[in-house]
């Protein structure tokens, strides 16, 4: 009788010391798996705007959304695994030198719910911070195309000067944008575009420096021949 109740308490301490095991592997994973997603979305975002790193804030967002949306779920199952532990019997496993998993997993899982439940504390204010990124860029790359349009208008008006500088402050818009929100095609596009437009502005204004110096000569060469003499001259030194 007492082999059958020895062997009916180490068969009780084994099934809890297993329900233990799968306790505490079971947590764990899904705490690393919230870290991983958590920190993967929050380098994405790259909230100091570190100039070394590219900022995805977009890609950030539907991550961050995924784990607000089953992390008060993912606590409520793992406070419901701590409450089935809590049923283990006293004598044989509670308070057994031997149930060493089983209390492995009671000290796991709370543990592990601390991990989730800080990084749900912490998931609005970093998709506030994601979406108000994508917004900042979308506006940035906006004033950058106003300015290059503007640039174009200046340019098209012969006000060279003010074309250039319209370009060099689109060029900062851009960079702007790619700062918040980096997209291959914008800055692949925005390069291709500032490029074509400043070689096109050089090209204009050498064209009216050419026509400028003709028409001097012209008008000194008239004036020459009418006798102006030192009008002719000052046209020269122009």
């Amino acid at each position: 009788a007492d082999n059958l109740i020895l062997e009916a308490n180490y068969h009780i301490l084994n099934t809890w010391n297993n329900f233990g095991t799968v306790a505490k592997e079971g947590s764990i994973e899904i705490a690393n798996e919230y870290t991983q997603s958590f920190t993967t979305a929050v380098a994405m975002i790259n909230e100091p705007l570190s100039s070394d790193v590219s900022s995805f804030p977009s890609d950030s967002i539907p991550i961050l959304q995924d784990l607000l949306s089953r992390a008060l779920q993912d606590v409520s199952t793992l406070e419901s695994q701590q409450k089935f532990l809590d049923t283990a019997p006293v004598e044989t496993v509670k308070l057994n030198s031997k149930a060493i998993a089983f209390q492995e997993g009671v000290t796991a899982i709370p543990e592990n719910i601390s991990i989730i439940q800080s990084i749900y504390s912490q998931l609005n204010s970093k998709l506030t911070l994601a979406k108000e990124r994508v917004l900042l860029a979308e506006r940035a790359k906006n004033e950058a195309e106003l300015r290059y349009n503007q640039a174009k208008r200046s340019m098209n008006n012969g006000d060279f000067e003010s074309a250039r500088d319209l370009v060099e402050r689109s060029r900062a818009k851009y960079n702007e944008s790619l700062s918040y929100q980096e997209s291959k095609v914008i800055r692949n596009q925005s390069d291709t575009l500032l490029l074509e437009l400043g070689v096109e502005i050089a090209r204009l204004e050498n064209e009216q420096v050419v026509r400028d110096v003709r028409k001097l000569k012209t008008s000194a060469k008239e004036q020459y021949y009418a006798g102006n003499f030192e009008q002719a001259e000052k046209l020269l030194v122009q």
